[in-house]
Order: structure tokens, then C-alpha cells, then sequence
């Protein structure tokens, strides 16, 4: 759901990309932008939470802006908001 409004926004994206010693879920190299989709379930397990927290702290240090999109805000449309806002698109 997130490419998908990544391409109508008509934003050059790359999926699983390797930063740093991360793979990250979504690359908009022109903004330095990092989108880390969470789903619920993999992101509620034991140590997760942590671990997102320790990825988005080292790629912020790295100069990235690091946009994580919780399961419910994509299933909503709320991240489409987001995004727009973000990149600075109207809706």
C-alpha cells in the first residue's frame, strides 16, 4: 500500500536497502528518506520495539529521516497522509 502511493505520488523509491548494516523496508534516496512499514505482529514481539529503536537512532546519526508507518496507520490511510505531508504533495 505504501508504493502504491509512493508511485502515484510519481516519488523514485527503492525497496529492501541495504543502510548502513540495516535493511530497510523503503529508500527515497532524493530525500534521504527511510520508511519502515511495522506490521503488529512482527514489531510487537519480545525485543522488536527495542531493536526499531536502536535501527532509527543509528540511521538518524547517519543523517536519514526515518519515517516508521505502524500497521493500523497504512491499513487506515492515515499513512497516505502522512507521506503527502512529508514529501510535501497535496492531496
Amino acid at each position: 500500500m505504501v508504493r502504491a502511493v509512493l508511485d502515484v505520488l510519481a516519488v523514485h523509491y527503492v525497496t529492501s536497502a541495504r543502510i548502513d548494516r540495516f535493511i530497510v523496508d523503503i529508500y527515497v534516496p532524493s530525500r534521504m528518506l527511510v520508511i519502515e512499514c511495522d506490521g503488529a505482529y512482527w514489531h510487537t514481539r519480545p525485543g522488536m520495539p527495542e531493536r526499531d529503536i536502536l535501527k532509527t537512532n543509528r540511521l538518524i546519526t547517519l543523517g536519514y529521516t526515518v519515517l516508521r508507518l505502524p500497521e493500523a496507520q497504512i491499513l487506515s490511510g492515515q499513512a497516505a497522509n502522512n507521506l503527502r505531508d512529508l514529501l510535501g504533495v497535496a492531496s
